[in-house]
């Protein structure tokens, strides 16, 4: 992502949290941001969906540093686990995204709501794989239950803490994170040796169907990979980035705009296709018809 993208998301992000979403104009975002109204455009097809980029980018911020603190690490370590759920909640305050959240709740946009679903569902689902690394297989039917009950633990032991210590400058988060963590410990152990079920670990699969929308959603992330992966093969470094650049803007306008504007594809591949002539790269042609498919299929 550029630079000026960035500025206009970080601008946004701030004006959505002081005034609310709904009271803040695209003229307003433009204005404060410095940009014209095409180039705003260009980025954002509408205010919708920049709200939905910020949280996007924030999310994938989460999802990086999150794996950071597994590397070389041993995924039993439980110690890692409770920073990555602290790292959880920096973000947050970071990003200022429980605020923005609420915003969402609010407006009561459906599209916007079932984002936000596909948001709470996916950090389960890293939650619940992460305590399988914790506790093993053989505690695997119990996790998802005990994933679901520590969220719901986590979240309302920091929201009557916070309550309990709102004049202090500093409230440690850690301990919170800590104690509950402990106690999701007993928990695993006492529902394990229970063997009670309420959720199937197969209920995922409604909530994230193996449908044909999934498979050419993998197809183009498989697809765009390659192409990246064979430009950093090739190119110089000198050119690596604008290409790049056009490849991560042609992955945007196709994953996270509602309705991707074929003109604006068309003209980024024929970019691309005149960048890379010279080096005859057959998962450029693989990535256009993977695209076209994507385009054809009504999501």
């Amino acid at each position: 992502m550029n630079d000026r993208k960035q500025h206009v998301m970080n601008i946004a992000r701030q004006l959505f949290v002081n005034n609310g979403f709904q009271t803040t104009s695209i003229q307003e975002i433009i204005e404060q941001s410095g940009i014209s109204k095409g180039t705003f455009y260009n980025y954002f097809s509408s205010k919708k969906e920049l709200l939905i980029s910020i949280i996007n980018d924030s999310h994938e911020i989460l999802e990086n540093e999150r794996n950071q603190l597994l590397l070389g690490q041993s995924p039993t370590d439980v110690d890692i686990f409770k920073s990555q759920i602290l790292l959880s909640l920096d973000i947050n305050k970071r990003f200022q995204l429980i605020t923005l959240v609420q915003e969402i709740f609010y407006y009561n946009d459906p599209d916007l709501n079932d984002f936000i679903e596909r948001i709470h569902l996916k950090d389960l689902k890293w939650l619940y794989r992460r305590l399988i690394d914790l506790f093993g297989e053989e505690a695997k039917p119990y996790l998802l239950d005990c994933s679901i009950m520590f969220y719901g633990m986590l979240h309302q032991n920091l929201r009557f803490y916070f309550m309990n210590h709102s004049k202090k400058l500093h409230v440690n988060e850690y301990q919170v994170v800590n104690y509950t963590i402990n106690r999701l410990l007993g928990m695993v152990k006492e529902v394990s040796m229970a063997k009670e079920i309420l959720l199937e670990e197969n209920i995922f699969e409604h909530w994230y169907p193996s449908s044909e929308e999934n498979n050419i959603e993998r197809s183009l992330e498989d697809a765009i990979a390659q192409v990246k992966k064979v430009i950093k093969e090739n190119v110089s470094e000198g050119d690596q980035d604008n290409i790049l650049e056009l490849v991560n803007f042609l992955e945007e306008e196709l994953k996270e705009t509602k309705q991707p504007r074929k003109f604006v594809i068309e003209s980024v591949l024929t970019s691309l296709g005149n960048y890379l002539a010279i080096f005859d790269i057959k998962e450029l042609q693989q990535l256009q018809k993977v695209i076209e498919h994507f385009l054809t299929y009504e999501k």
